[in-house]
């Protein structure tokens, strides 16, 4: 006699929509869901059922960046209480702050933290979707450094998720 670790549940219902049925008090999921993780976040979508998904907050160990726009959003509102954030465009050389931001428009996200004693270029790029009560909304596109290089054409995280979600829906 062997443990049966799948409940007989389980192989009658599958694992679609399982996070409800073991924890049935569940009410949102938050965690990081955009930019790469995006293709999790479809997965995860798969064993949560109508559960909202939430990606909390935008930050890296310099600053908290941005919060969430809401549950099934990708949206986030800049912060700007926590650190002076500046943002370069590619292939410019002069930054410009959160007022300087144009919709629609890349940017390379810079942070000096509140005392002033470094500035830091995160290599995380972020696309301006709007404005809100003045204040900036943006998606995280993609990490600079994560770029595969073949000869003289670059092929960005971006475009390899593209890629992949082409993948999955053939």
């Amino acid at each position: 006699a062997g443990v049966t670790l799948v409940s007989a549940t389980t192989q009658e219902k599958g694992f679609e929509g399982i996070i409800p049925r073991i924890w049935p008090k569940c009410r949102r999921i938050v965690a990081v869901g955009t930019g790469a993780f995006s293709i999790y976040t479809r997965k995860l979508k798969l064993y949560s059922g109508e559960i909202p998904m939430n990606n909390g907050f935008y930050a890296a160990s310099e600053a908290v960046i941005g919060r969430s726009m809401g549950d099934d959003s990708n949206e986030y509102s800049l912060l700007t209480d926590n650190a002076f954030f500046e943002f370069l465009k590619p292939d410019t050389q002069e930054p410009v702050d959160s007022d300087g931001l144009a919709e629609g428009e890349e940017y390379e996200v810079i942070v000096t933290n509140q005392a002033g004693l470094y500035r830091y270029r995160l290599g995380d790029v972020i696309r301006i979707l709007r404005r809100e009560n003045g204040v900036p909304i943006f998606n995280f596109e993609y990490r600079l450094d994560s770029c595969l290089k073949v000869g003289d054409f670059t092929i960005t995280e971006r475009m390899l998720e593209s890629a992949v979600e082409g993948f999955e829906a053939q």
